[in-house]
């Protein structure tokens, strides 16, 4: 790790973190529920600044961005409590591909996500298939729409075969 950027993380006795990078230092006040819950990591500065980009409206710390990507229940929710309310499309087609067995093609990929998100009272509009279809082209590295951030779907019989799976699936065991 030489020549990496460094920052350095500090519990101070006052339940203050103390942050110090190689031009700057933060003084962050840690709610008192979570001193004894928290443990420190070493991440670099690349990794720290890849967890703030996923940042969602309403999440105001690492952990709590970790907590819904890595899907955890933090210290002071309760179990089915959303670290944030906030469902994205795409988390929406994520489980549908995964009830799906973690592919199908666009038929059953709009049927599910509109069974989930009607059962969950959010929204399907009109557009829904066009929301579906653009939410899966801007997530896949394989498509033209492609939008460089979360690389999570494929088409694994191709572009234009209207077949989505899920990217990185573990591989199933041979039967």
């Amino acid at each position: 790790m030489a020549g990496m950027p460094r920052l350095e993380l500090y519990l101070s006795a006052n339940s203050e973190c103390l942050a110090i990078t190689s031009k700057y230092l933060y003084i962050v006040p840690i709610p008192s529920e979570l001193d004894a819950t928290m443990r420190e990591i070493a991440i670099t500065t690349d990794v720290f600044a890849a967890i703030w980009a996923a940042r969602l409206k309403g999440e105001n710390s690492e952990s709590e961005i970790l907590e819904r990507i890595l899907g955890v229940v933090g210290p002071n929710k309760k179990l089915g409590e959303a670290s944030n309310p906030r469902i994205r499309w795409v988390d929406d087609i994520i489980t549908a591909l995964n009830e799906l067995g973690g592919s199908g093609y666009y038929s059953d990929i709009y049927k599910k996500v509109r069974e989930i998100r009607l059962a969950n009272a959010r929204s399907a509009p009109r557009s829904f298939a066009e929301v579906v279809r653009k939410e899966i082209e801007i997530h896949s590295s394989e498509s033209e729409a492609f939008q460089h951030r979360e690389d999570l779907f494929t088409a694994p019989k191709g572009l234009g075969a209207g077949f989505w799976a899920l990217k990185n699936l573990p591989p199933s065991p041979e039967t």
